[in-house]
Order: C-alpha cells, then sequence, then structure tokens
C-alpha cells in the first residue's frame, strides 16, 4: 500500500505518526511539505529537519512539484491537510481513496456561510465529493457537527487528532517526580486572545485570597506578554506566578513531568491542543476548557481529567479547589490520563489503526474501531 501525506509543515507534532507510518510501509510512505515553517514556528522550537527519508518539500522546486502531484494521483491512499486543490480535482476523477484532514471550521461561528465565496469554497472541497471515495479525519471533537451543518461526510468521519511523541515513564517514579513542596500548577501556550491565559492569573489570584499555597508557572511568549506581566505585579501575585519565556518542546515535557495540575484554558480558537495529549502523558490532572477540539475526545469529566465551562472562572476555581483539596484524586486522575495516552491516543496505534481501515475501505469494506482513533465521528 502506498501512502502520501500532505500538511503545510512536518513539525514534532506530525513526526511520530510520520515515523510509525514509515516504520510499517518504508519507502511507500511519504510526507509532502507545502510550505515553509513559519519564523514564529521556529523560535518556539519547532523543527523542520530534512533528515527525514520520507519528507519531501514540494515548494522548494519544479520537479518536487511534479513529484507530489505524481504521488497525488498514484498513491493508494491520500491524507490531504494543507495541498493544492487542484491535486485533489484530479485524484477524485479517478475515485481513489482519500481522507481529508482537518480541524474545525467554523471557530468563529458560522456567519462566514453567508459569502458565496465561503460556500463556493466549502462545495469545492467538500460537498461536491460527497458520494465519492473521500473521507474525513476529524482533528477535533467539533469537526464532525460542522460537517454534519454543511451535508458532508455522510457517515464517512473518523475521530483523529495530533499524535505528539508518546514517552513511556513507570508511573510511580512518574508520581515521585511530582512531589512538590508547593503544588504547582503549569500553563504553556502562546500570549494571544484565543489561549485566555489571563483565566490563569484570575485563578492564581483567586486561590491566593483564599489562602491556598500554590505556584503557576507560565511557558510561552506572545503580544499579550506584557499585558499579562502587569496584570500579575499589580494584583500583587509575583511570589505565585512565574513566566519562564518560552522553550523547546523537550524542556516543556519535563516541566510538565514535574507539574501537578496542568491549565489549558483556550477557547473555540484552539483546534486542538497538541500540549493536551503531552501534558496527559506526563501524568498531569490536567483541568481544561470545554471549547478546545480535543477536549471531547481525549477528555472525559471526572475520569481521566476535569473539565470547565470555557471562560467560567467560578468553575475553572471549583475544578482546580478539588483537586487541591484532594492529593489521591490528582493522582488517579493523572495515571488515568497517562494510560489514555498510552493504550489509544499515540503515533502508533493511530498509524495502525488508519492503515487497517485504508486496507478494508480499499476491499470495499467499511470500519470503525469503538474508540480512539479511527473510531466513528459524531
Amino acid at each position: 500500500m502506498k501512502v502520501v501525506f500532505f500538511s503545510s509543515v512536518l513539525n514534532h507534532h506530525q513526526i511520530p505518526f510520520c515515523n510509525a507510518m514509515h516504520g510499517v510501509l518504508s519507502n511507500d510512505f511519504t510526507f509532502v511539505a507545502t510550505m515553509d515553517m513559519e519564523q514564529q514556528r521556529k523560535e518556539l522550537g519547532y523543527v523542520e529537519d530534512d533528515g527525514y527519508p520520507y519528507l519531501l518539500k514540494m515548494h522548494t522546486s519544479e520537479e518536487a512539484y511534479q513529484r507530489a502531484y505524481d504521488l497525488s494521483q498514484d498513491a493508494d491512499v491520500m491524507i490531504a491537510g494543507v495541498f493544492p486543490l487542484e491535486f485533489l480535482y484530479d485524484r477524485m476523477k479517478k475515485n481513489k481513496l482519500t481522507f481529508r484532514y482537518s480541524e474545525r471550521y467554523f471557530r468563529e461561528g458560522k456567519m462566514c456561510l453567508l459569502s458565496p465565496r465561503a460556500i463556493y469554497r466549502i462545495y469545492k472541497t467538500d460537498t461536491r465529493y460527497r458520494n465519492k471515495n473521500l473521507y474525513m479525519l476529524c482533528a477535533s471533537g467539533f469537526a464532525a457537527q460542522d460537517m454534519k451543518f454543511i451535508k458532508a461526510y455522510p457517515h464517512k468521519m473518523y475521530k483523529w487528532g495530533y499524535f505528539p511523541q508518546f514517552k513511556h515513564h513507570a508511573m510511580d517514579e512518574l508520581v515521585s517526580r511530582k512531589e512538590n513542596p508547593i503544588p504547582k500548577l503549569l500553563w504553556v501556550g502562546r500570549f494571544i486572545p484565543c489561549k485566555r491565559a489571563e483565566d490563569a492569573i484570575d485563578l492564581a489570584e483567586r486561590l491566593k485570597k483564599a489562602g491556598y499555597g500554590v505556584e503557576l508557572d507560565m511557558i510561552g511568549s506572545g503580544a499579550l506578554g506584557g499585558q499579562l506581566k502587569s496584570k500579575v505585579m499589580l494584583s500583587g501575585l509575583d511570589d505565585v506566578v512565574h513566566f519562564k519565556g518560552s522553550m523547546k518542546p523537550k524542556e516543556v515535557r519535563q516541566h510538565m513531568e514535574r507539574a501537578n495540575i496542568y491549565l489549558f484554558t483556550s477557547d473555540a480558537g484552539e483546534g486542538w491542543g497538541a500540549v493536551l495529549n503531552e501534558a496527559m502523558n506526563s501524568g498531569c490532572a490536567v483541568v481544561v476548557s470545554d471549547a478546545i477540539g480535543s477536549v471531547p475526545f481525549l477528555i472525559k469529566d471526572n475520569e481521566n481529567g476535569l473539565i470547565y465551562e470555557s471562560g467560567d472562572i467560578d468553575s475553572l476555581y471549583t475544578k482546580v479547589t478539588t483537586l487541591l483539596d484532594d492529593k489521591e484524586k490528582q493522582i488517579q486522575l493523572g495515571t488515568r490520563a497517562y494510560r489514555t495516552i498510552a493504550d489509544r491516543w499515540n503515533a502508533q496505534a493511530a498509524a495502525d489503526r488508519f492503515l487497517t481501515v485504508s486496507e478494508q475501505l480499499l476491499q470495499g469494506e467499511k470500519h470503525y474501531y469503538p474508540n480512539g482513533p479511527m473510531s466513528k465521528a459524531d
């Protein structure tokens, strides 16, 4: 089976899945990067390494572009994230097995559908081929409802996502790393509006006023950094909130492995949020906003994490204090979070399941797993 995967760039969230695919298919797997990596991503530690044998940078030459086109037409299976639309048009003429790969469409609401241009774009990429051999990999818990709204991919949607590097841990050793004299809360992300970093600071202020001794580490940078630091200073939270700056992914993981509670405060602007996979893999008790794309797939409330209503500081405070008051619950939720990633939501499981489903579809049979990647997205 030959598989080609088109996306914008090869970053550290895509590499583990690609490595797993290459491990099974060898030279029959190719990842096609369709554009240069943004400088901002490079500054955050994202690396696109030319050394991967399966990587083709389509945008570097006419020859590379032609090779990418040929792969899009010849491969048995194509995963289409970011790609030239003409590649899809020509492939659909042959009705060859193809998976679109997308987060949610309507992060800012459905008002965009008032635009004829938006309607035509959706028709070209989605509804036009609803009866073709075209399926959707939903990289968001909200993608399926968006697709149903535009009447695309009927009974042809699978749960998917991002699969960062999985690290094996002995849980007793991981728990011991989290024996902090003061409970450690962690927040990671860019300081931009959709990440709602200010909610974590508001939480820290309420916890301090209520007499809880905690430390909140905030890793990241961005346009709102100065404003957030001023907020901390004016609120007298310098002894509680610590800005750590940007870090490479490996360093972020080290902080996660020492943190007791991970806060994920983003709103609907967060398409997936791979930091949640990483925090769960690090055994953190996670407290997450219900608007984040990965949450409906990865988290069951009060089983392997706690979910609060996006933007509701009262709800966030209640969930976090529940964990601060019950250390055993912290450990229990962190352990179950780790097992969720170890058992199902990792790159090797995703690759194995994807290949199994693809093989069956190529044989004219439809198959869904009962849960996790490649289960039915509804």
